[in-house]
């Protein structure tokens, strides 16, 4: 008989594959709406098409637009990117490694680095030397109702500057956490409200009005989770996304839209991310494209890029060629252009929709299907059609191909690379089929494609024959 086999689906690699092998690497899954062919699809990722180099890199931050350009950080560097990609260096500061955290004022832009503080204000990059603030070290920075607010590194204090000013600070403007021992180890402002992050909880803060410091903690403002990895704290879509951890744990990622933050980690997400052996050095933000707004959560060390898509709350993988990890650190757009910066060069990217390789590198696009089983019966697959866009052959890629594995053991062991063609340019028709496969029980297949064409998977069918046991 011949049947739909579930193809298509988002990363869930479970603790032992014999429950879920499925892996979704460099293609996020798309809802559809009534009357298309698939409920599910899934598409390319973005490539990676270089703007240039700028900077002795790496990029230290995930970027920030102000004033028509978005800035980030190559090594020492203050980059700008205009809407038509040029790249600018327009200052330095003192250290070339390290994050640095950005905040836009209606005058200046303002950085920190863990160490100093500098401000921006089109023109030029200026340390900030005010006394009040040179002990700081603040490693966050936040604008909210006309403050600059950074963190006193190891404390749980933050201070806020004079209005509109990221240069002038006071001794005075200041206040501590208060529902929690824990050093205040993150900020940000999301809709009139300070959200400051310890390690095992989080307050609320708002603007009051009071004359002699503006920001209260709300009634009930306490968060009983704190964030594990500081710069995984990223907004987007009216959400605040982090790492998180409280008394009972860590590595658990969470999404708020008020202060009662949900999980958005799946149990199979959560263990690829606790098999990191350090997840405190996580980095996070936000982008949104074609309709979609995606959370990325990089880990350095454990050198993996997990991608959430709050439209259609799953996850997917990135990973650039030769590497576990996606090699964009970062991501901010002017118009309808997104801009991301490199972890490890100088180098900056467009993320390109209708480009299918990073800076000509190979992008592997691979899709681990669900498990086709039937009560623990021997299947046998005399053919397996795979329903996906073909003829999408280019003047440079002329035969695109793509590769089955399949395994017999529910993913423990693989057969060897069969590969088909996409179909040349124009070739529509194509069918891309493979014929006695064998029996087994617990059948999975993977699906990779590296030639630098689209890859738009929509589903498959199989001819299946239940054996006798």
């Amino acid at each position: 008989m011949r049947l739909r086999v579930p193809i298509v689906g988002q990363h869930a690699e479970n603790r032992s594959v014999n429950v879920n092998a499925q892996k979704t690497i460099n293609l996020y899954p798309e809802i559809q709406i009534d009357g298309a062919k698939t409920e599910l699809a899934l598409h390319s990722c973005p490539g990676l098409s270089l703007l240039g180099t700028a900077g002795s890199g790496p990029c230290r931050s995930t970027g920030m637009r102000w004033e028509n350009k978005t800035y980030f950080m190559s090594g020492g560097s203050l980059i700008s990117v205009d809407s038509a990609g040029s790249l600018t260096n327009v200052g330095s500061i003192a250290t070339t490694t390290g994050n640095v955290v950005m905040a836009p004022g209606p005058s200046h832009l303002m950085l920190v680095d863990g160490q100093d503080g500098w401000t921006y204000d089109g023109t030029t990059l200026t340390k900030i030397t005010d006394t009040d603030f040179t002990s700081l070290a603040p490693t966050h920075v936040t604008y909210i109702d006309g403050y600059f607010a950074v963190n006193e590194a190891g404390t749980g204090n933050f201070y806020i500057s004079a209005l509109n000013d990221g240069t002038s600070w006071a001794a005075t403007d200041t206040a501590a956490q208060e529902s929690n021992p824990d050093d205040l180890v993150a900020l940000i402002s999301s809709h009139r409200e300070l959200w400051l992050f310890g390690s095992q909880s989080t307050e609320v803060w708002f603007n009051s009005g009071n004359a002699d410091f503006p920001f209260e903690i709300y009634r009930g403002g306490v968060v009983e989770w704190g964030i594990h990895a500081p710069y995984s704290l990223a907004k987007a879509d009216k959400s605040l996304f982090w790492l998180a951890s409280n008394q009972e744990g860590a590595n658990m990622v969470l999404l708020a839209k008020g202060v009662n933050p949900v999980v958005i980690s799946t149990r199979d997400i959560e263990n690829e991310i606790n098999n990191i052996t350090t997840t405190s050095d996580a980095v996070g933000w936000t982008y949104q494209q074609n309709g979609h707004t995606f959370y990325v959560l990089s880990f350095p060390s454990g050198d993996k890029t997990f991608v959430y898509d709050v439209s259609t709350t799953m996850w997917h993988r990135r990973k650039s060629n030769g590497i576990g990890r996606w090699r964009a650190f970062g991501c901010s757009g002017i118009g309808s252009k997104l801009y991301s910066g490199d972890y490890s060069t100088g180098d900056f990217y467009e993320l390109d929709l209708s480009s299918y390789s990073e800076n000509g590198m190979p992008m592997e696009r691979t899709r681990v299907s669900q498990i086709i089983h039937r009560e623990h019966q021997r299947l046998r697959i005399d053919r397996l059609e795979l329903d996906i866009e073909t003829g999408v052959g280019t003047v440079n890629v002329q035969n695109p191909q793509i590769m089955l594995r399949y395994s017999k053991d529910g993913g423990h062991t693989w057969s060897s690379e069969k590969w088909r063609s996409l179909g040349a340019m124009g070739e529509y028709s194509k069918r891309v089929v493979w014929n006695g496969l064998g029996i087994a029980r617990d059948w999975v297949f993977e699906f990779k494609v590296t030639d630098d064409v689209k890859v738009s998977v929509i589903g498959g069918y199989a001819d299946i024959t239940v054996c006798r046991p």
